[in-house]
This record gives structure tokens, C-alpha cells and sequence, in this order.
């Protein structure tokens, strides 16, 4: 043949790696950097069937553990009356000016950064609403271009997003739900949040949210004495079980001292169980193997370095229990001085 040995050292690509390139480009994830992760869906929403289910919790802990892997993480926080985020992550909003002070209004107008760096790890930023009242949104300053002016210029910055949805009516929440590449669900079985499943499906498939990219269920706030028929609610709408954690003194009481839940060091079952719950969200979100996913509890380094044994290690069998509170108002105090 005329091109001789031209191609002789010529090699082509898995098709795995073919298609995990193609994929991580659509997704815009290979254009931040080099990651040891295969990221396919870089938007992610979470949304609880009703609020009281933990879905900010969840959220905040998630990107904890994601930074914990070294990714750069951007935490959207959609609620303008009651936004938790800059609380839960101890971001620096505070330490700042009042006339430094930006937040989603603010992106189109200003060369500020409307980000607020969190304390607790500072390769999490949070964007959120601050100082805002009802007035705010029923204004003309609700906009879905709000949301897509943020989605292009953070992107590009971080290696995968993060949306707190909340249950306010307004067009910054509908845009972050239609926007996102996936959303995972969360449930509880409480009968009020049972019985708004069917009418929670409906609206978000209204606001032109497919069932296809809600997929994924995770089960948080239960009570676990009352036997829940989980399989069959599942496959009614086909859809699938992600992680489970119940409702837990331990875990509110962490939460309210200010503590991340995810890797408390803490002999309580119910902390090590929303550990898990958090890892099992990683491993989906990263795309790690099943047979690198543990059965008990580990640390997000664990994950990288594969030593998932599914046993507890002899340091935290030693630990004492995670100091809680005793009242509200010494929750309070704590949290404060934490923040």
C-alpha cells in the first residue's frame, strides 16, 4: 500500500475511552481540567418531595465529601427567604462588607465575585440569595436568565454543581430544575410526603422535567420503625433507590452544632449511616464502580485509594461518641460561634 509504514505506530482508542471523552465533553466537565473521574452529569439538582426531608443537609454534605476528593465544587442555593447554605458550609458572606455584599441579582451587573468561599473547605463556593424578602421574589428581578448567566460563567470554574431546590415559587428554582443534567429525589415516609409523590412527579414533569433524569431516589429523614413498602413505591415509577438515611437526634444535633455530618468521627449507627448514604451519592456521581462501593463505613480518600473493607477501623471503634447538645439554646450558641 502506498502508505507504507506511515501508520504502523498508530493506535486507537477503547471504545470505552472513546465514548467516556465524547460524554465528558458534552457535559462540559473535560474542559475545567484533568480529572481521575469520569463526570457525565455536572449539574446536579436535589429535590425533596416536600421541604423537611434534609435536602439541603444532603446537599452540603455531598459537596464536602466531592472536596474532599480534590474537585472543585459549586454549591447553588435556590431559595430567596430562607437560603441554609452559607450557614451549613460557614462560607465567608459574613466577613464581608455590606457593600461588597453580592449575590444572584447581582451577576449581571457587577465585576464582584458573587460567590462566598466556605470556611470549612475552601474548593466549595456557594451561591445564594442574601438579605432577600418576598418582595424580592415577586419582582421583575426573577428571571430564568439568572440562573443560565450563572451556569456559564461558574461552570467553566468548577468541576461539577450542585442545587439546593427549594419549594418557592419562583423563576430561578424552575430554571435550576429544567437546566440540570440530573436530579435526584428525596423522600421520606412520612404519609404527607407519600402521598404528594404522584403530585411532586407531575410538577416537576410540568415544568418540563422528564422522569428520566429523576431517576434516582434517596431516602432521607425516614423513621425506620414504620415498615415502608419501598420496592413497590419505587418500581410504581421506576425508579431507583440511591441511599438511605434515616431520621437521627445524632444527625440533627451534629447539624446544629455547626459539625459536617459526612465523616463525623462518631461511633452513632446513624451518623456512620449518612456517611454511607453520602458515599453511595459520590460513587453515582463519579461514576465509581459497584465493587468499589462499601457496605459500611470510609473515608472519601477510601474511595480513591480503594481500601473499602466494609468494616470499621480501630480508630473509630475507640472513638467516644459525637458530643451533642443538650438544648436548643446551647445548639444555638454553638452554632454561632462556629459561624
Amino acid at each position: 500500500m502506498a502508505f507504507g509504514n506511515k501508520f504502523k505506530d498508530v493506535k486507537l482508542k477503547k471504545p470505552k475511552e472513546v465514548i467516556s471523552d465524547l460524554l465528558r465533553a458534552s457535559s462540559g466537565a473535560s474542559y475545567v481540567r484533568e480529572l481521575p473521574f469520569d463526570i457525565f452529569y455536572k449539574i446536579i439538582a436535589f429535590y425533596g418531595v416536600e421541604a423537611g426531608v434534609g435536602t439541603s443537609t444532603m446537599v452540603a454534605n455531598t459537596a464536602l465529601a466531592l472536596a474532599k476528593l480534590g474537585l472543585n465544587v459549586a454549591v447553588f442555593d435556590t431559595s430567596m427567604l430562607a437560603p441554609s447554605q452559607d450557614v451549613l458550609l460557614k462560607t465567608n458572606y459574613r466577613d464581608k462588607e455590606e457593600m461588597d455584599r453580592v449575590d444572584w441579582f447581582d451577576i449581571s451587573g457587577t465585576k464582584k465575585s458573587v460567590l462566598n468561599i466556605s470556611k470549612m473547605d475552601k474548593k466549595i463556593s456557594v451561591l445564594s440569595f442574601t438579605d432577600r424578602d418576598i418582595k424580592d421574589m415577586l419582582s421583575t428581578k426573577d428571571t430564568a436568565d439568572l440562573v443560565s448567566s450563572a451556569i456559564s460563567e461558574i461552570m467553566q470554574k468548577v468541576d461539577i454543581i450542585l442545587i439546593d431546590m427549594c419549594h418557592e415559587q419562583s423563576s430561578v428554582a424552575a430554571a435550576c430544575l429544567q437546566q440540570s443534567h440530573k436530579v435526584i429525589q428525596l423522600w421520606s415516609n412520612a404519609p404527607h410526603v407519600l402521598m404528594n409523590i404522584p403530585k411532586f412527579l407531575l410538577n416537576c414533569g410540568i415544568l418540563s422535567c422528564p422522569l428520566d433524569k429523576m431517576r434516582n431516589v434517596i431516602t432521607s429523614m425516614t423513621v425506620d420503625d414504620i415498615p415502608t413498602n419501598w420496592d413497590s413505591l419505587l418500581n410504581k415509577y421506576k425508579l431507583t433507590r440511591l441511599g438511605h438515611s434515616g431520621m437521627s437526634l445524632d444527625i440533627a444535633r451534629a447539624v446544629a452544632a455547626g459539625q459536617s455530618v459526612y465523616d463525623l468521627p462518631s461511633k452513632s449507627e446513624d451518623i456512620q449511616e449518612f456517611s454511607t448514604c453520602i458515599t453511595d451519592i459520590v460513587c453515582h456521581l463519579l461514576n465509581i464502580s459497584d465493587d468499589k462501593r462499601a457496605k459500611g463505613r470510609f473515608t472519601a480518600q477510601d474511595i480513591v485509594d480503594g481500601k473499602v473493607d466494609g468494616t470499621l477501623s480501630k480508630k473509630y471503634k475507640e472513638l467516644e461518641p459525637f458530643p451533642v447538645t443538650s438544648t436548643l439554646e446551647q445548639a444555638d450558641n454553638e452554632l454561632r460561634e462556629a459561624y
